[in-house]
């Protein structure tokens, strides 16, 4: 199962402190590239931007509606893991080509 290495931002596009979250990334499963900045919804005015919903656990984050990231994978963040449209849990990927926050 792939660990999402989900990571918080505020809007200063700094790390975020609990409470602060109004952005978030994650670690592409199939490319283990950083995929992001996607906005939360509620923490941030939607202006016709894509936003997804967050269930508020930073250890176990759930998000929704599914997310693509750039077109090499399209799937969901469920309880911290990456799963595919079908809910199956994706492997982790072999390696990274950039570290988690280092943008997108």
């Amino acid at each position: 199962m792939a660990d999402a290495k989900v990571r918080f931002e505020n809007n200063a596009g700094e790390e975020a402190l609990p409470g602060q979250e109004a952005f978030f990334d994650f670690r592409c499963p199939t490319s283990g590239r950083v995929c992001g900045t996607l906005a939360i919804k509620g923490r941030v005015p939607d202006n016709g931007r894509h936003t997804w919903a967050w269930n508020g656990d930073r250890r176990n984050p759930t998000f929704s509606p599914s997310i693509d990231c750039r077109g090499c994978w399209h799937g969901y963040i469920e309880n911290g893991r990456t799963v595919d449209c079908e809910r199956r849990d994706e492997p982790e990927p072999e390696k990274s080509p950039r570290p988690v926050g280092a943008g997108a």
